[in-house]
């Protein structure tokens, strides 16, 4: 039987055509069993879901100026044996996209890979609260800082005691940065009579 030379221009356009089924219905049926099939794979590998967890955070503000507790964290960050793994400064760059007195704003990222390999190990799941961060922003005169903690409601004990142990070090990096007064110098002890102070030595 000859085809009718519409056919071929109607099959091109997509049109229905008697002599066979339409373009859509046909690429419907051979990809609707694949979606499927994909969309299970990808359910199967999603793995176990993280357990409902509770993340409390720490926040207060000071006195101090935005620089100078940006400068601390960066201090006690280190001297708790993370590292800054990240940093994004919102305030200045949304000042450079022409908002001059946007006041500052700053998001740092940091991290123990020796920390990450011991939790993940017990819970891989627990990456989902990896790096550890704590912001910094102006508000009303005042430097305000915020950091999450780890949720130490984990039902794997030993989960909880990991969490509970980082969080005794970033409850010291956030009370470093809070603490408004200056840090006290200590009074050196009286010498006794007879003993000469060393040279430099404070009287």
């Amino acid at each position: 039987m000859k085809v009718p030379l519409a056919a071929p221009l109607l099959a091109a356009s997509g049109a229905t055509s008697p002599h066979r089924p339409p373009r859509r219905a046909l690429l419907s049926s051979l990809l609707l069993p694949g979606a499927l099939l994909l969309g299970g794979a990808f359910a199967d590998a999603a793995g176990p879901a993280l357990p409902q967890l509770t993340t409390p955070y720490l926040r207060a503000a000071t006195t101090k100026p935005f620089e100078d507790v940006v400068f601390e964290l960066n201090h006690e960050i280190a001297n708790e044996n993370f590292r800054i793994t990240g940093r994004n400064e919102i305030g200045s760059g949304i000042r450079a996209r022409g908002y001059p007195d946007f006041p500052n704003a700053e998001v740092i990222h940091f991290c123990s890979l020796e920390n990450a390999r011991e939790v993940m190990e017990m819970e891989p799941g627990f990456i989902a609260f990896m790096p550890c961060r704590v912001t910094v922003h102006e508000e009303s005169g005042k430097t305000v800082i915020t950091m999450p903690l780890l949720p130490e409601d984990h039902a794997d004990p030993r989960v909880t005691a990991f969490a509970r142990r980082v969080n005794e070090k970033l409850r010291r990096i956030f009370a470093f940065a809070v603490e408004d007064e200056a840090r006290p110098v200590p009074t050196p002890a009286p010498v006794p009579a007879g003993i000469q102070r060393g040279r430099g030595e404070r009287p």
